[in-house]
């Protein structure tokens, strides 16, 4: 039995294949949402009003499929129940026109793997009206969608015009006014590198409520693929998250704090800008032994992990031709964990670079661990 308070639901195979009813339970109880016991208690609660004011037949159906599919429902699963019984009523008075309120959500959509999306990432996904999605978000997660959501690309990709921010906003704003569930869905965690204050500034400014779901953050999922750590209990008590590109060409970093010994990060975005990032921290007096792991496509099919060196870094992403979405770890490796390295790891090691640079790196050198 999957229980949702008013909602009950049974599943039986008469005894033929009780593992496949157990499975089909699970399932259920993943899918079907928690509150829609309350969608089936609040409709009870208008049943007699529905009787006596919508006529028999065709319009009582299309009543109640508006109520238990609709925006009413939506406003319920959402956990707004007055906006609900709001809607219900407008809908018994024969007000159309009376609209729900519309929010925003921004929801994180993990790193790629539909299967990494939260409960309330899905749920979300399936009540939304408008979604406006950022690039490489896979159609598996998008599938989530209901057919009728109005679904809007506005990601960012090389050599076409890019959605600006203000338009983002607009958007956003744009619909929700209208009444309408808006979800921006982002990769990974919303909160992480994803322009999300400029966002919930802009909406704020205009009153519409923000809701956010957290995500799976690349950094969590790609460490995940190749059983990586990213804390070592008395070795390793923080790890940061890095942006490699910024809207000047180079990220601001302390670049003397990332290079001392025992510190450990993840860098985003930082597979165009892997020779300058090497050259700054070998400049700030990084040991250029440190151990360099890229995992290229976390989560995604096509999936590739490179494990180099500091030094050697930019030139393992070149000679391997990586150009997908990948994080760069520095600072971890299996060895200090005492773990097995997973076998799909390609090693590389370019004999022909310097073994330490002790010395503020010249532009000549940054050429050259850049090309």
């Amino acid at each position: 039995i999957v229980d949702r308070g008013d909602l009950t639901v049974a599943i039986s195979s008469d005894g033929a294949a009780p593992m496949l009813a157990s499975h089909l339970r699970s399932r259920l109880e993943q899918e079907l949402d928690p509150r829609l016991g309350r969608v089936a208690a609040i409709a009870r609660q208008f049943r007699q009003k529905a009787e006596a004011r919508v006529p028999r037949g065709a319009a009582r159906r299309e009543f109640w499929q508006e109520v238990i599919a609709g925006a009413p429902a939506r406003a319920i699963l959402a956990g707004d129940e007055a906006e609900g019984r709001r809607l219900i009523e407008a809908a018994l008075e024969g007000a159309p026109s009376a609209r729900r309120k519309g929010r925003v959500i921004l929801v994180g959509a993990g790193p790629g793997d539909p299967e990494l999306l939260t409960l309330k990432a899905v749920r979300w996904l399936k009540a939304a009206d408008v979604i406006l999605h950022d690039a490489l978000i896979d159609p598996g997660v998008l599938a989530y969608a209901r057919r009728e959501a109005l679904v809007i690309d506005v990601g960012k990709r090389a050599g076409s015009r890019a959605v600006s921010q203000q338009e983002i906003n607009a958007l956003m704003i744009e619909h929700a006014a209208a009444g309408r569930y808006v979800v921006r869905l982002k990769g990974g965690d919303a909160l992480v590198f994803g322009r999300a204050a400029a966002e919930i500034s802009a909406l704020e400014a205009t009153g519409f409520p923000v809701e956010i779901v957290p995500g799976i953050t690349a950094a969590q999922a790609c460490a995940a693929d190749v059983r990586l750590p990213l804390t070592l209990r008395g070795r390793i008590r923080q790890v940061s998250l890095v942006a490699g590109a910024a809207t000047s060409g180079e990220p601001e970093l302390d670049w003397s704090a990332l290079a001392r010994p025992g510190q450990a990060f993840a860098i985003y975005m930082g597979v165009r800008t892997a020779g300058r990032i090497a050259a700054r921290l070998l400049g700030a007096g990084a040991d250029p032994s440190t151990p360099a792991i890229i995992v290229e496509n976390g989560s995604r099919e096509g999936r590739r992990t490179i494990a180099s060196s500091l030094v050697d870094m930019p030139v393992a992403i070149k000679a391997k031709r990586m150009t997908g979405p990948a994080i760069v770890f520095i600072g971890l490796d299996w060895a200090a964990a005492g773990i097995e390295p997973p076998a799909e790891v390609e090693w590389f090691s370019d004999a022909s670079m310097p073994l330490r640079v002790s010395r503020p790196l010249s532009p000549i050198d940054q050429l050259a661990l850049s090309s």
